[in-house]
């Protein structure tokens, strides 16, 4: 294994001693480690500064970033705050662009693109819908999957977590995939080999 990639809801209400079981955890591993950011890791609130501070407290200022692994590119995107009345419009803008630019520095090599909330629907769209009492089963907006699929040639998965399910979706030539996270149970871990 040369680097754990966990998907958002390290925690579940972002308190301090949580975030610190977490990172003690993760650090006792020894195996390197990157995370996206997810709504129980700032109270659903992307781009609130004050709502995210325990997350960078512990974490660190990861919530948009990208980098290369034995030539592979990895793009990090938060979108943990999807379809939240507090997302702003500025949060969105910021996601995209830096989506877009991340993306743009990798367009000679293959890419993974981890997110939180999955940005196509893992199982069928009306059971989903039904099942949820909240509209984040999927990326509710649709700048994330459009950059995404304009990319389509070198982005080879997109991996999120979230919905407290398992699955892979392929879409327009990209591989979806979900794993159940760690916050909640039932929760599941997955190897992602790419070669």
């Amino acid at each position: 294994v040369d680097f754990i990639l966990h998907v958002g809801d390290l925690v579940n209400t972002a308190c301090k001693s949580e975030f610190e079981a977490f990172k003690r955890l993760m650090d006792r591993t020894g195996i390197p480690y990157h995370t996206a950011v997810g709504n129980h890791d700032n109270h659903n609130a992307e781009g609130n500064s004050e709502k995210e501070t325990p997350y960078r407290q512990f974490i660190g200022d990861q919530f948009h970033y990208t980098f290369q692994h034995k030539g592979i590119g990895f793009v990090i995107a938060n979108n943990s705050g999807s379809a939240t009345p507090q997302l702003s419009p500025q949060a969105i803008d910021e996601r995209e662009q830096n989506l877009r630019v991340h993306l743009e520095s990798h367009s000679d090599r293959p890419v993974v693109v981890a997110c939180h909330i999955p940005v196509v629907p893992m199982r069928e769209e009306s059971i989903l819908r039904s099942s949820f009492a909240i509209p984040t089963y999927k990326v509710a907006e649709p700048g994330m999957l459009r950059i995404i699929e304009e990319h389509q040639h070198h982005v080879s998965a997109v991996l999120s977590g979230h919905l407290h399910l398992s699955g892979v979706v392929l879409q327009n030539g990209i591989n979806h995939i979900d794993v159940s996270g760690t916050a909640g149970y039932p929760h599941d871990i997955a190897l992602h080999t790419v070669t």
